[in-house]
């Protein structure tokens, strides 16, 4: 049995479309799990319209977070395979049964379909490996024949209970953001295969369920998220020269944003670090954990999968860029 599991949090406008598409999948055997993180009662009781024989809902009495749901979700699911996926999605009626084939049939531990935009209808794919770079940071760069992923969006992942459950899943001190990458980048780490799943199209609006744009929250989650995936997950010889050139890439970042009057975004890189030294102990533990089960060296993962360069700076400079267009006219 596959279980499809999934978190309901502000998305009102997406839950019946995701329901509609995967209530009408030619693959049967499966269930819908559904976690809600104390959204809006409108929400709950959409999803409470549907089949509650193919779906099962729980509801927490508090946002407990992404990485949370998703963890709850696994552990009340009853299938072999499971299918993390975003509520603001949809996918055809042959997706489940295209995927299932094709995972089944392949040689990788981990999948993830190529992204569509929300709105599109056409059936050419948005075909792209997601990078890191070294110090932790995502780019997207354009497929070729011998590029390979360094991790898998959360937004749609396939994979076992098993080797979910074995190798850690997300971890739920990451409320949102980059729990998905902190995991990928831990399965390359016990010898993992992962990758992408051509012709299977996943449609995605990308943020359903938090407003876009520079945002102090966005931010902040990923100021403290960043470094705990880094310190937990490198070798200590790694970290000596991470940590530096992350410290100072993270000072010049905060000086940009002080300069163009966003000092609030810039405060929360000090937050993300204070939370980091005040739960130090446990993120230690967490590292002596999988350091212990490491099958594979960070020099090897960095020179086969990681991108060569600063990801942040490129987004940095393409922000500017953008800012000063925007000025201009």
């Amino acid at each position: 049995m596959l279980s499809v599991v999934t978190v309901l949090f502000n998305s009102e406008r997406f839950v019946r479309n995701f329901l509609d598409s995967y209530t009408l999948q030619s693959y049967h055997d499966f269930e819908i799990i559904i976690v809600d993180n104390n959204s809006d009662d409108r929400e709950y009781k959409i999803a409470q319209s549907y089949n509650k024989s193919a779906i099962k809902i729980y509801k927490n009495k508090i946002n407990l977070g992404y990485a949370n749901g998703i963890n709850k979700a696994i552990e009340k699911s009853k299938g072999e395979f499971v299918l993390i996926v975003n509520i603001d999605s949809w996918v055809k009626p042959d997706f489940l049964e295209k995927i299932m084939n094709s995972y089944t049939k392949g040689n990788l531990d981990v999948v993830a379909p190529y992204g569509k935009n929300y709105e599109e209808r056409s059936e050419n794919e948005i075909q792209f490996e997601s990078k890191l770079d070294p110090f932790g940071y995502q780019i997207y760069v354009e497929k070729t024949e011998k590029s390979s992923s360094t991790y898998l969006t959360g937004a749609c992942i396939l994979t076992t209970k098993k080797i979910y459950q074995s190798s850690g899943g997300f971890d739920s001190d990451f409320f949102m953001y980059y729990e998905d990458t902190d995991w990928c980048l831990r399965l390359l780490i016990y010898g993992y295969k992962i990758g992408h799943i051509p012709d299977i199209p996943f449609h995605h609006f990308t943020g359903g369920s938090i407003t876009s744009g520079i945002q102090y929250r966005r931010f902040y989650w990923r100021n403290k998220n960043i470094p705990q995936m880094l310190i937990k997950n490198y070798s200590f010889f790694t970290l000596i020269w991470i940590i530096p050139i992350y410290i100072a890439q993270n000072i010049i970042e905060m000086i940009f944003f002080i300069l163009t009057l966003k000092p609030i975004i810039a405060l929360s890189y000090i937050q993300g670090w204070s939370w980091i030294i005040c739960n130090l102990p446990k993120i230690l533990q967490k590292r002596k954990n999988i350091q212990m089960n490491r099958k594979v060296n960070d020099s090897e993962i960095i020179r086969s999968k990681m991108y060569f360069g600063f990801a942040k700076l490129y987004h940095l400079l393409k922000y500017a860029e953008q800012k000063s267009i925007f000025s201009s006219n």
